[in-house]
């Protein structure tokens, strides 16, 4: 029994890291698993945003992409103290997308700011109707979120079906 219980600490050891590692970090340490899993755990049972109820959504997936707008977005709102959907550059949301490579059909940002965990910047996306509204819209496929300093950025956005062009742009 003796010879059991160093083969026994060991293989917890051994076990210890792999069960922390069910989650990915992103480079501004965003639990990416856990706030896109809050995300989908929403869209999956739907929810009251304001006065309309919204009903199941599909899943949305993580993008490195949307990761990549909303992470340089949030570090552009610090650097200015600027906290609004549109830069001092007048670029809103899509134009933001669009230098992340991504060719977008349905675009859309929440922000926030102030939190130190993103459960806490989602709590208040899910109480403002209309930032409530872009996480239950069901057009949208992907996401990414970004956060620096105590700003939080989350885009959505579903590509552009491969050969179509975009005739018409338009971001609200």
């Amino acid at each position: 029994m003796i010879r059991f219980f160093p083969i026994a600490i060991l293989l917890i050891i051994l076990a210890s890291p792999l069960s922390a590692q069910t989650y990915v970090e992103s480079e501004l340490d965003i639990a990416v698993e856990s706030a896109v899993r809050q995300v989908n755990a929403l869209r999956a049972k739907g929810c009251r945003c304001g006065s309309k109820k919204y009903g199941p959504a599909e899943s949305v997936r993580w993008n490195t992409k949307l990761e990549k707008s909303s992470r340089n977005y949030a570090k552009e709102m610090f650097r200015t103290k600027r906290f609004a959907h549109v830069n001092r550059a007048g670029e809103n949301v899509g134009e933001r997308i669009d230098k992340a490579d991504y060719f977008w059909q349905f675009v859309g940002e929440n922000i926030g700011e102030g939190h130190t965990a993103f459960s806490q910047v989602f709590k208040d996306w899910i109480l403002s109707p209309s930032h409530c509204k872009l996480l239950m819209d069901p057009r949208m496929k992907d996401l990414g979120i970004g956060r620096y300093g105590k700003y939080w950025v989350l885009h959505m956005a579903t590509q552009m079906p491969k050969g179509t062009k975009r005739s018409n742009i338009r971001y609200n």
